[in-house]
């Protein structure tokens, strides 16, 4: 799995290496310890694989949204809509700093997240009116 997830990985692909890294860690972290070389060599993957993201699938945003504690996505530059709402749902704080803008429909799906929320100037001013469009229909 983790030798398919570096094969996305090379070829671009880092949408879909997320996730098969995500659960190689996992499983290494339960079969073989978290201080295993091959456990720690994952997670340097893992890591490389969100410093290098810029764009992000609904699949991946699926996976992030499950993540708990802190995320943090600074060399994103797009979001969809669906990766928006999915990433919405995460708990914890969620960074997204190179986001230069947003859809409506993304900014309001960012606007219902309930941890902490960092984002460039201009995605942030759009998921604060999204917020105040929000709190005016309740």
């Amino acid at each position: 799995m983790n030798n398919l997830a570096l094969a996305y990985r090379a070829a671009g692909k880092l949408d879909q290496a997320l996730p098969l890294l995500e659960e190689t860690l996992k499983l290494r972290k339960a079969k073989l310890g978290p201080e295993h070389p091959d456990t720690l060599g994952t997670m340097n993957n893992l890591a490389w694989a969100f410093r290098h993201l810029t764009s992000l699938s609904e699949a991946a945003a699926q996976a992030l949204g499950k993540h708990k504690g802190e995320l943090i996505l600074r060399g994103l530059t797009s979001l969809s809509d669906a990766a928006a709402q999915a990433l919405g749902k995460h708990k914890g704080k969620l960074h997204l700093e190179g986001l230069t803008s947003l859809s409506d429909a993304a900014a309001q799906a960012l606007a219902q997240h309930e941890g902490s929320l960092y984002l460039s100037y201009e995605a942030g001013k759009a998921v604060e009116r999204a917020r105040k469009r929000l709190a005016k229909q309740k």
